[in-house]
């Protein structure tokens, strides 16, 4: 597969914009013990990088010809220990595989079809789920929330009420436990370079929508002029460089503040270090050439408590009304949208021809000419949408695009209900069920269909 992930790392480089990322070049990944762990591609084989910077082999994964097949040649991953279960999603692919070490087993666990838009996206565990938010892939960004269904093994859309102008990906980006919030900022080479101003946006899981902060700090953008690395910790965004006195700050985008931090080990944020964050610590790690040109093993530990109570406050991260224009018209729209919910409420305006489909036109049609408790099967989907003769996958992509687009489409029309549900078939699992949302009402489908159909 074409790896757009070293493409866009080329020229971040070229720019002196390049971030560390906070994935695995391949099958690489960090043990409880700071261990790292590896899985070769070609054999499968499980290697343990003990501490004395030995090589041990552990076994090889079972079945490993068949996985091999399904991944890309070059590709990046991200590891999440959740629940005694440890998850690794493959970036740009969609797939997502759960590892048991001690029986040496990679079972993949989604049935993506689709990949390629997604690398460079941020991800993370949100009340036992997994989101994935942003990314890149066929020369444009983006800045979806999507999220994995462990009921249907697939991919899909998380509702927003707005959206984000800017794309994101995890270089400047988080999520918040403890706010239950993610923040992003879209900071690239070119803008950085220019002196263009970089905003802040948080997105409120509870509320659903996205919101504008502020602009970033310069003192912070000119920090990123120069080459740096980044390190989400669920609370602080660390920022750092391998030279200089002041070369690390930590950010609360929170908050609202961010801190100056000078490290006591000039070797902790050297270039060949492993830096990253666990358990409440950042941890530096890498080789060192001892007496007699021995290498081993060098650990740094410190606590993100003790890095900010040895860090110098300085400034906020955003200035919370750093454009007065942008706020008032704003507040313009938003009053002009609530008029025109108020004189349109619960009335579908169809926009153009263009709106829906044939394909989607036609679903809608034959669900909302049924009575409302008919129940359609994959079968019958697959026949009205005149796909029975594609293969497996293409019926599943297509028929989850058609479904999605629909749901999207009609999403504020009723109230932030899907119009369409699904359902495991009660005879055959492994068959779905398609039927109107229990939840709609007779009034509003007359409506539907006068304002689609009868226009």
């Amino acid at each position: 597969m074409f790896n757009f992930s070293r493409i866009s790392f080329f020229f971040i480089v070229f720019f002196h914009l390049s971030i560390k990322a906070q994935v695995n070049k391949g099958f690489k990944w960090v043990g409880e013990d700071n261990t790292f762990f590896s899985i070769e591609k070609q054999k499968g084989i499980i290697t343990k990088e003990a501490k004395n910077n030995e090589k041990i082999e552990l076994g090889t994964i079972q079945d490993w010809d068949s996985i091999k097949k399904e991944l890309p040649r070059d590709f990046d991953i991200n590891v999440f220990v959740h629940k005694n279960k440890t998850l690794i999603t493959v970036l740009g692919t969609g797939q997502l595989y759960e590892l048991n070490l001690p029986k040496f087993t990679l079972n993949r666990l989604d049935k993506t079809f689709f990949r390629g838009y997604n690398f460079l996206a941020s991800q993370f565990i949100r009340k036992d789920t997994l989101f994935s938010v942003g990314g890149e892939g066929f020369w444009q960004k983006n800045n979806l929330i999507t999220f994995y269904n462990s009921k249907t093994l697939e991919w899909e859309l998380y509702k927003s009420k707005n959206k984000n102008p800017d794309p994101v990906n995890f270089r400047f980006s988080g999520y918040s436990p403890k706010y239950d919030k993610f923040f992003s900022a879209f900071i690239e080479a070119d803008s950085i370079l220019a002196d263009k101003d970089v905003f802040l946006y948080d997105f409120s899981f509870k509320n659903k929508t996205w919101e504008r902060k502020g602009r970033l700090n310069k003192e912070i953008l000119n920090f990123t002029k120069k080459e740096y690395w980044s390190i989400w910790t669920g609370e602080y965004m660390i920022l750092y460089r391998d030279y200089g006195y002041d070369n690390a700050i930590l950010i609360d985008p929170f908050k609202n503040t961010f801190y100056h931090y000078a490290p006591l080990n000039d070797s902790f944020f050297m270039r060949d270090r492993e830096v990253y964050y666990k358990n409440g610590h950042v941890i530096s790690r890498g080789i060192i050439n001892t007496s007699g040109k021995k290498e081993e093993l060098m650990v740094n530990i410190i606590s993100v408590k003790e890095m900010i109570r040895k860090s110098k406050e300085a400034a906020e991260v955003y200035e919370k009304n750093g454009n007065t224009l942008y706020y008032i018209t704003s507040v313009i729209l938003l009053m002009l949208i609530f008029g025109a919910v108020v004189f349109y409420k619960n009335k579908f305006v169809k926009k153009s021809d263009g709106d829906f489909s044939d394909l989607e036109l036609s679903v809608i049609k034959e669900i909302i000419n049924n009575p409302i408790e008919r129940k359609f099967t994959t079968l019958e989907i697959n026949t009205l949408l005149d796909i029975n003769t594609k293969s497996y996958d293409n019926q599943r992509q297509i028929r989850n695009r058609v479904i999605s687009g629909i749901n999207h489409k009609l999403y504020s029309f009723f109230d932030s209900k899907d119009f369409i549900c699904r359902s495991p078939n009660i005879d055959d699992k492994r068959m779905m069920d398609y039927y109107l949302n229990p939840e709609i009402r007779k009034r509003e489908i007359k409506i539907l269909h006068k304002q689609i159909f009868e226009n």
